[in-house]
């Protein structure tokens, strides 16, 4: 089953007098502040910060075994500061993460993705009007093991 197909099924079960907020962190090595933002339209401040309200509509990533699992995210609207700070991460060499939260208060969140999604492109429509950020989970499959590489300039007499 798809996630996303799983999510909106658990929403038509949930109790309706419960607000969830939809949160997105995106954070780099270079950036003094994370990029919060929350599918809203009034500002969300939880324990990580004051979330930005904008619309969008998302595509949670699949859960098979045999993909890497892609979220795909359309932002309708971006602040031009955000839209700025995004595609100068891009332009660096180590990724964006993209971190995945679902509140139903303002202290913890209720939910969450299992781990950091690293972003792998952000483009623009052609009216400069919805940004399309994907994200994928780390490749630990291709993933080089072990991490060092054993040379015999490394290891002397060694068996490489």
């Amino acid at each position: 089953m798809e996630l996303t197909t799983a999510y909106k099924e658990a929403i038509a079960y949930a109790n309706p007098e419960t607000t969830i907020w939809e949160a997105i962190r995106i954070t780099h090595s270079s950036w003094l502040e994370s990029i919060l933002l929350v599918n809203s339209y009034e500002v969300f401040t939880a324990n990580l910060g004051s979330f930005i309200p904008v619309q969008w509509s998302m595509k949670l990533p699949e859960v098979e075994a045999e993909t890497r699992g892609e979220l795909t995210l359309k932002i309708d609207l971006l602040p031009l500061s955000i839209k700025r700070t995004l595609f100068s991460g891009a332009s660096k060499t180590d990724a964006m993460k993209l971190y995945y939260y679902e509140y139903t208060d303002t202290t913890d969140p209720a939910g969450q993705l299992p781990a950091a999604l690293e972003i792998s492109k952000v483009e623009m429509d052609e009216d400069n009007q919805v940004t399309t950020i994907k994200a994928l989970y780390a490749d630990l499959v291709n993933i080089v093991f072990p991490r060092r590489r054993m040379t015999t300039t490394l290891i002397p007499g060694g068996l490489v």
